[in-house]
């Protein structure tokens, strides 16, 4: 038996084409840093914050989508 496999030229979406905007949050400014990095990096629009207050305030004046919010589990204000 012969089996064939087919192969589809179609481009798979991955998260450096299909995120668009990040919102990082996290009261260390070095992880801030190499977040904001690494996002560069990949061109990915990005806003940092320092508290989860400055999070909420942020998520409620912007005018456009967030798809992905990176975030410390462990945010002083947030408990």
């Amino acid at each position: 038996t012969t089996s064939t496999s087919s192969t589809s030229s179609t481009p798979q979406p991955n998260a450096a084409n299909t995120i668009r905007n990040v919102l990082v949050v996290d009261d260390n400014t070095i992880n801030l840093k190499v977040f904001s990095k690494m996002l560069e990096k990949l061109n990915i629009k990005h806003t940092c914050v320092n508290s989860g207050r400055m999070a909420i305030e942020e998520l409620e004046r912007q005018e456009y989508n967030v798809d992905l919010i990176l975030m410390d589990v462990e945010m002083p204000e947030m408990k």
